[in-house]
């Protein structure tokens, strides 16, 4: 069976400075993008085997929070960012990401908010 997180880390260890996310506006070594990913679990954002949602047009911002949870053996779903905020409690509801309202404060919603950045809530 295939650790995805275990042959990430590898690849990182072995070519920290080499690029592992480009975008039009940014990019991300592989050592900034596991430190992000270890950050965002660190910071509560990510669960071990938990589901998230995820509301982010940021390609990069869409790696870390991949890794993040495959780091946790988690799950993630891509929310459309342009989504009026029913359908997204909807669609958290229907895949059971839960909602910012019944999760304790900085677990299991990201959302890019008003900057674009993915945060905790």
């Amino acid at each position: 069976m295939l650790d995805l997180a275990a042959l990430v880390e590898r690849w990182a260890a072995r070519r920290p400075r080499q690029l592992a996310v480009v975008t039009a506006t940014k990019s991300l070594t592989y050592e900034e993008l596991m430190g992000r990913a270890r950050d965002e679990r660190a910071a509560g954002c990510v669960r071990p085997r938990s589901r998230r949602g995820l509301v982010a047009s940021d390609a990069a911002e869409v790696a870390v929070a991949l890794v993040a949870s495959v780091m946790a053996d988690g799950g993630l779903l891509m929310l459309d960012p342009a989504a009026p905020a029913p359908e997204v409690q909807r669609e958290q509801a229907r895949f059971g990401c839960g909602t910012s309202s019944d999760l304790p404060a900085g677990l299991g919603l990201t959302t890019s908010g008003v900057t674009g950045e993915p945060r905790c809530v």
